[in-house]
């Protein structure tokens, strides 16, 4: 784990790192109905240059989107990242990049940079002024 909201995996000479960032904004229309869920998104943060590797990272992305915010697996509670119903919710991005894919495993090793970037993020702490001043 690099700081609060990274880390870097080394399987082999297989390098993935995850960064995690929150963003509170109102909540995504075309992702909830009641306006009480937040989001997490993971996406591939390669070069686009980089096409090989950018492949990787876009299929992991999709396969850890499905795992932990997919209809079925809930790893996440959408609902937790709510500040206040239908005006503010945290929006989350797991960004995920391989630096270096010689041994394979690249899906493995973002997964499990992913896993150790979210379990060391915390949420910043945030009050509701409900007095309206």
């Amino acid at each position: 784990i690099r700081n609060n909201n990274s880390a870097v995996v080394t399987l082999g000479r297989t390098q993935a790192t995850a960064h995690v960032r929150a963003v509170l904004a109102p909540p995504s229309s075309r992702h909830t109905r009641t306006g009480r869920e937040g989001t997490l998104r993971f996406r591939a943060a390669s070069a686009p240059h980089e096409e090989a590797l950018a492949s990787l990272e876009a299929g992991a992305a999709r396969v850890l989107e499905r795992a932990f915010v997919g209809r079925q697996r809930r790893a996440l509670d959408l609902e937790s990242l709510c500040v206040t119903a239908g005006k503010r919710v945290w929006h989350i991005e797991v960004a995920l990049a391989i630096t270096c894919a010689d041994d394979g495993c690249a899906t493995e090793a973002l997964g499990i940079a992913a896993v150790a970037a979210l379990r060391a993020f915390r949420r910043p702490e945030v009050s509701v002024d409900t007095t309206g001043a």
